[in-house]
């Protein structure tokens, strides 16, 4: 099973985006990379892209900030963010040192990578291969 998603240092970003619209296509069902679990960073002036992705903390401080416990593992001991217990207050987001979380402005929800349930789309649409999964 899948319990970690890993930048390849042997890889370079291109900047591309491809992981971003995969990770919105598969939670959102658009093409929206301003909801991706995944956020790619590019810098112009030297042109160079950095992905930033959820590490799945053992000890995750987007876990222990949040006042309504609405990130726990699932049963597949991923953490994810419980919809149903989220009140969007963000303090999760700002908890985050990785930057791995976001919040969905119209539905005033956090979210951050649950790694597809298994089936980690942006490590599949990232073409080179900058993304890998691992089994921890």
């Amino acid at each position: 099973m899948i319990t970690k998603l890993k930048v390849n240092k042997k890889a370079q970003c291109v900047g591309c985006r491809q992981c971003e619209l995969a990770c919105s296509i598969f939670h959102e069902g658009e093409f929206s990379p301003w909801l991706s679990r995944v956020v790619i960073q590019r810098n112009e002036i030297i042109k160079l892209s950095k992905p930033y992705i959820c590490q799945q903390c053992k000890n995750a401080k987007c876990q222990s900030s949040c006042p309504n416990n609405a990130i726990n593992p699932d049963k597949n001991g991923i953490l994810a963010v419980n919809l149903e217990l989220c009140d969007g207050c963000g303090i999760c987001i700002k908890a985050c040192p990785f930057r791995a979380m976001g919040m969905d402005n119209i539905k005033q929800k956090a979210y951050k990578c649950d790694l597809c349930n298994g089936e980690v789309k942006c490590v599949k649409a990232c073409p080179a291969n900058v993304l890998i999964a691992e089994e921890v």
